[in-house]
């Protein structure tokens, strides 16, 4: 749940636009003592019954694959629109974060 509800995105359609927009997210990982934060290309994928599906690319072993064993549990974050407004100190931005579980296919 946002803090700011006035500016929450809803909507399954809604949501889906603002991750097909983008081509970059940023993954984070449970690593032994910090989270393991990467940034990754990926694809989607949504079932008939509108679950989300997100593919990424990867080498066959590493970091992300070893933390993925450890702990498959994942963040997603994926920024659609970023203004900087330097006159009012600010920025507007759109964005979706999401929470799963990875699997090594």
């Amino acid at each position: 749940m946002m803090r700011r509800s006035d500016r929450e995105i809803t909507g399954f359609d809604n949501i889906i636009k603002i991750i097909n927009d983008c081509k970059v997210c940023h993954v984070a990982f449970f690593d032994n003592e910090y989270p393991y934060i990467v940034p990754m290309t990926f694809g989607m994928e949504v079932t008939d019954d509108k679950q989300l599906n997100i593919y990424f690319h990867g080498a066959k072993e590493g970091h992300k694959i070893d933390a993925i064993k450890n702990n498959p549990k994942v963040s997603m974050s994926i920024i659609d629109q970023e203004d900087v407004i330097e006159e009012e100190l600010t920025t507007y931005f759109r964005s979706v974060i999401l929470f799963g579980k990875a699997r090594i296919l």
